[in-house]
């Protein structure tokens, strides 16, 4: 409501470069966090956000992997010459304003009104996003896949152009593809489902430039419902037992913990690892059969 309208954009715009700029501040906030929680003894902080035994090569190995993945990745996002001074102007501030002050309103309430115990603050959360993706290498792809099946695969697939409609759409679309990105690093998958219903406009006019076929989508009806595994039963026997313990990475505590990415164990996330990959590779086989990229493909061969 306050950001209703697109970026404004001119010849001497700001190109902003996502596959540059996003690796290096996340990484630089990262190794910023570890070493302050490291230096002033809080080595104990990192271990419960980690969710694992301290273990610098892996640690290293999944901060990296993180690295090249996200410069891969946004390296597809247009670097459109943004003009933030003239979008600024267009901006409804009252509107923006009277959202920040009810929203200031809330959490002061909240914090009044919560137990200290159940109330998370805002640091707290974001030292969750910047750490927990380091459990594991790409823990957080992995545990969306768990968690939302196809989803994660087809906005993979289709991320140059489901990010450039998204920030066509409106300055404030493109403020909330700026916090899908930050929110697509939390290891933990459910809390990207309050953006849901957002990702689901771009990634729609991804799925209709496609041009699926009845085969293509009967195809990924039922590899989403194979990846919804809900013929995997989460109420066993053991189960309210191991809840009882504090250990989540139980066996039959797993049924129920495997699907929010930062409570994975190890064999929980080496399951749904190969199952992100065999996942990954049937998705992609079923897009490429699709009408529009066998067109695609013929003209690249007659180009020849």
């Amino acid at each position: 409501m306050a950001l209703d309208k697109p970026f404004s954009k001119s010849e001497t715009g700001w190109k902003v470069d996502m596959g540059k700029i996003f690796p290096i501040l996340y990484g630089s906030f990262a190794a910023l966090s570890i070493t302050v929680l490291c230096v002033s003894g809080h080595l104990g902080i990192v271990r419960n956000l980690l969710m694992r035994e301290a273990n610098l090569p892996l640690t290293v190995f999944s901060f990296c992997s993180i690295l090249v993945a996200l410069y891969f990745l946004l390296r597809q996002v247009p670097r459109l010459p943004l003009d933030f001074w003239k979008s600024a102007k267009n901006c409804r501030w009252k509107v923006l304003g009277s959202f920040l002050v009810a929203w200031l309103a809330v959490k002061y309430f909240l914090s009044l009104h919560t137990n200290d115990e159940f109330f998370s603050s805002s640091s707290i959360f974001g030292l969750q996003i910047l750490l927990r993706p380091l459990k594991y290498p790409l823990i957080s792809f992995v545990g969306f896949v768990a968690f939302y099946g196809i989803l994660p695969m087809l906005i993979l697939f289709g991320f140059r152009d489901f990010s450039r409609d998204f920030i066509d759409r409106s300055a404030g679309f493109a403020c909330l593809f700026g916090a899908f990105l930050v929110l697509m690093l939390d290891s933990e998958s459910r809390h990207l489902a309050s953006l849901l219903p957002v990702l689901l406009l771009p990634l729609g006019t991804v799925l209709d430039k496609w041009d699926l076929g009845k085969f293509q989508v009967a195809a990924l009806v039922i590899l989403q419902l194979l990846l919804s595994h809900f013929y995997f039963p989460i109420n066993t026997e053991n189960f309210l037992g191991q809840l009882q313990t504090g250990n989540f990475e139980l066996p039959a505590a797993q049924r129920y913990f495997m699907n929010f990415g930062a409570y994975m164990s190890l064999e929980s996330y080496f399951l749904w690892l190969g199952i992100s990959a065999l996942s990954a590779f049937a998705c992609f086989k079923i897009l490429i059969k699709r009408p529009a990229a066998k067109k695609e493909n013929a003209a690249l061969r007659l180009q020849k």
